[in-house]
């Protein structure tokens, strides 16, 4: 916008210098008309002067004759005259067109000088936003990788954790303390996540353990053994042998 108001007050100054240069070439013209006029007059007048001069040797008509040329002489200076003031008039309108320019002129200069100015700011601001989001997108980036390392890390703890109990299971007997090794072990790695379970380097030792615990032969089920069947039937834990303990030897006990 800035940049357009240049051009216009540019256009405006030319303009106006055109103008001014035409009424300075008008009044120059008429300066000259003026000064033509002034010196028929004068002649004229000249004229007038010798015919008085001569009017005692001259008829009446050479009389009339001399008062008709000063007659005319007299227009003639009127004439002149006018075209004095006429002249003045368009070289006063000429020196006020020729102002009206250099405003003009100046006006445009400053437009221009406005308009680079605020193409400078627009830069720099385009920079300054460039930078913010090369730094806003940089600070992204951290943020997601400090993420992604806080959750690995927290992954491989929880995954170690499990990883332990299952090397806790040891060796499987028939005994309490194989069983809820084994019940620990599994119940910690199913409350894992999938990413999770994936880091359980020896989940195959928690399966194998549990198949050994369930072809160990049955020595009879506990109180203990009657609770955890009863919530593992609840839950639906399947391919864990623990809640297949024989009918008799409960009725047994």
């Amino acid at each position: 916008a800035a940049q357009k108001t240049a051009e216009t007050a540019q256009a405006t100054a030319e303009k106006a210098a055109a103008d001014a240069k035409t009424a300075q070439t008008k009044a120059e013209e008429e300066a000259a008309a003026a000064k033509t006029a002034q010196a028929n007059a004068e002649k004229a007048q000249a004229a007038a002067e010798t015919a008085l001069a001569n009017a005692d040797k001259d008829t009446a008509a050479k009389v009339a004759a001399a008062q008709a040329a000063q007659k005319t002489a007299e227009t003639a200076q009127a004439t002149a005259e006018k075209a004095a003031a006429d002249a003045k008039t368009a070289q006063t309108k000429a020196e006020e067109d020729a102002a009206a320019a250099k405003t003009a002129q100046a006006d445009a200069e400053k437009a221009q000088a406005a308009a680079e100015e605020a193409q400078k700011e627009a830069v720099e601001a385009q920079s300054a936003a460039e930078a913010l989001a090369k730094q806003a997108e940089a600070e992204k980036e951290a943020a997601e990788k400090k993420a992604a390392e806080e959750k690995a890390a927290a992954d491989q703890n929880a995954a170690e954790k499990v990883i332990e109990k299952i090397n806790a299971i040891g060796k499987v007997h028939k005994t309490n303390s194989s069983e809820n090794a084994i019940i620990a072990a599994r119940s910690a790695y199913d409350t894992l996540t999938d990413d999770q379970k994936a880091l359980v380097s020896n989940y195959d030792i928690l399966t194998k353990s549990e198949s050994d615990y369930d072809a160990l032969p049955q020595t009879g089920m506990s109180g203990f053994h009657k609770v955890f069947a009863g919530l593992a039937a609840l839950m639906g834990i399947a391919g864990f042998g623990l809640v297949k303990k024989s009918r008799k030897e409960d009725d047994d006990e």
